[in-house]
């Protein structure tokens, strides 16, 4: 009977002979016998030393000093691969092999004297290959607390999508051949009849939660309905609460403010995970593949026709999966670190050992009132509160902002209205570099006189208010002007009106000393104005005004002889009354008799 023994071990039997032989073979024949073996077999001489070390026999030959060094340099070589790795598309294709890389730099003045083959082992080695390059990043991985602790949403178009209406409301499958880019006529021809689903897991127990919507695309209006319809209480399913924390892509439907600012109202942490990083949120990833697999793939063998019928079978499905109740399947949640497996709502129901932990949904009612409201602006008192309407408030209630950073007297700071606890509120503070931070308040407590009940007593220690922003940055100001001084000082210095900067600082006398540029100088072109902006032309005193005016000024009649006189003068102004007084009042000289 024939033994056929396979080749790679013959030629192994092969290696071990030829290991003894060169360890037998006298100085300077060794590479004799190498060679013959290599021509023998039609293999290279790396083969052979590789072989020999795998059978146990290694070279004596003294190491070579510069064994590990390359004569390419460093920056060279981080170059060629730098250019490779820019060319990774998306889906993790190189476009660019290193012969192409080498090729560019070298025409870019790059000296390369290496081979392509020894760059690529080079490479090798060093673990900056394209099988390298696109390898994912090592990851985290995230534990939760309790059940309802993170909730994970995702919204996926579905290949199935439904006629608008009449005798064609049937379910169909989108043919994903036909979806292709190139084809966009294709995808319009069903845009109106897109269904998408949308999937929300609970991380801690793995409970998947699952409904249909048909739209033309993600909606806010459609995620805020999911997120209702998952969280409320309904007789068909134990799983309902609010999470602590929600995370979520940063599609624009998702990101909406109205959203942010109801899962604000209801104290629930929403975490956006970094954009091309599904890792992130691996669960409710893996949760639609579960969905897609398990659930989808039955509709083909049972139709159903139309989105509500859809919802109704996928609520039946996943109230199944979750409790491991479908029949000759094992649906129960398994992960490394766990014992034994254990049903999804089993795992939930946890929660009810800390009834403190399960946060009840608010009416569906006010959490569409949630939605709408939007952060109002108010303005911070003297006293730094600010007054605010809260929704389950009958009146306006006031809000202290004391000791809250960024805060200043006069300016306005975002509201909006809390739903868990006496009527809190969330107060949205802007920096100035606009950096936010939230801060959530409890109204003021007041006595029966309507003083507030933590403010300081007549008669009692009364201490001060911390400083604001603005005051410690005025008290700075002031140190600054002043210095060696402290506030009281500064305060007596400034009631003084002591010069600030002890008098040192130049404040006009260097504008003396400014030289000024010597200007051509030319006339300029004279205005003329136009009739409406000429000086009106003045009117004489008429022979009446003009005796009215010095029968007032002498406080007597006028005599005959002066109201002669005046019958003399004519363009006669006010400003020469005084004039005319005195001439008439001068007397006249006595005439001489002349013998």
């Amino acid at each position: 009977m024939t033994i056929n023994t396979p080749l790679n071990l013959n030629l192994q039997e092969s290696y071990r002979q030829l290991a003894q032989q060169l360890d037998a073979a006298p100085h300077g024949e060794r590479g004799a016998l190498r060679q013959a073996f290599e021509k023998m077999h039609g293999v290279s001489s790396q083969t052979v030393y590789r072989q020999l070390k795998q059978v146990g026999w290694e070279t004596t030959r003294k190491t070579r000093s510069d064994a590990g060094s390359t004569s390419i340099d460093e920056q060279t070589l981080q170059e060629i691969e730098a250019v490779t790795r820019l060319s990774q598309r998306a889906n993790g294709k190189h476009t660019m092999p290193t012969t192409v890389a080498v090729s560019m730099l070298a025409g870019s003045g790059r000296e390369i004297n290496l081979s392509n083959s020894r760059l690529n082992q080079l490479r090798r080695q060093r673990k900056s290959t394209a099988k390298h390059q696109k390898q994912a990043s090592p990851h985290q991985q995230l534990r939760s607390l309790f059940a309802n602790h993170v909730h994970q949403v995702d919204p996926s178009y579905c290949l199935l999508y439904y006629a608008p209406c009449g005798g064609q409301k049937v379910q169909k499958f989108v043919d994903e051949s036909d979806m292709y880019a190139n084809k966009p006529e294709n995808m319009e021809k069903v845009s109106n009849l897109k269904c998408w689903r949308y999937v929300l897991t609970d991380h801690y127990s793995g409970s998947i939660m699952v409904r249909y919507y048909q739209s033309k695309g993600e909606t806010s209006a459609n995620l805020w309905d999911f997120l209702l319809y998952c969280w409320q209480s309904l007789d068909s399913r134990p799983f309902r609460g609010v999470p602590d924390i929600m995370v979520w892509d940063k599609g624009s439907a998702n990101t909406s403010g109205a959203i942010k600012n109801a899962l604000d109202a209801l104290k629930i942490e929403h975490i956006a995970h970094m954009a091309k990083n599904p890792r992130a949120k691996g669960q409710v990833e893996s949760s639609n593949n579960i969905v897609e697999c398990h659930f989808e793939s039955r509709l083909k063998f049972e139709p159903v026709n139309s989105v509500e019928e859809l919802n109704q079978a996928a609520e039946a499905w996943y109230n199944a999966w979750n409790a491991n109740l479908l029949p000759r399947q094992d649906s129960r949640l398994r992960r490394r670190g766990m014992t034994q497996p254990i049903a999804r709502y089993e795992l939930w129901q946890t929660i009810l050992r800390t009834p403190e932990k399960l946060r009840e949904l608010p009416p569906i009612e006010m959490c569409r009132y949630l939605l709408k409201a939007e952060p109002k602006p108010k303005k911070v008192q003297g006293n730094l509160d600010i007054s605010f309407k809260h929704p389950a408030a009958p009146r306006s209630q006031q809000y202290s902002l004391k000791g809250l950073a960024h805060v200043v007297i006069g300016e306005k700071v975002a509201v909006a209205p809390l739903y868990y606890g006496d009527c809190q509120i969330m107060v949205t503070i802007s920096d100035c570099l606009g950096e936010e931070y939230k801060h959530v308040l409890e109204p003021k407590e007041f006595d029966q006189a309507g003083f507030a009940i933590d403010a300081p007593v007549w008669g009692e220690e009364i201490i001060g208010m911390a400083d604001t922003e603005v005051e410690t940055r005025n008290k700075a100001s002031d140190r600054t002007a002043f210095p060696d001084m402290d506030l009281e000082q500064i305060k007596k210095a400034k009631a003084k009106q002591v010069t600030p900067f002890e008098g040192k600082l130049n404040a006009h006398s260097h504008l003396k000393e400014i030289e000024q540029p010597t200007f051509m100088r030319r006339e300029g072109s004279n205005i003329e104005l136009t009739e409406q902006y000429q000086p009106a032309q003045r009117k004489p005193l008429s022979r009446i005004a003009l005796k009215r005016l010095v029968l007032a000024a002498l406080g007597r009649p006028l005599s005959i002889d002066e109201s002669q006189e005046l019958e003399q003068y004519q363009d006669v102004f006010d400003e020469d009354i005084p004039q005319i007084m005195a001439s008439l009042l001068q007397p006249v000289s006595p005439l001489k008799l002349v013998k």
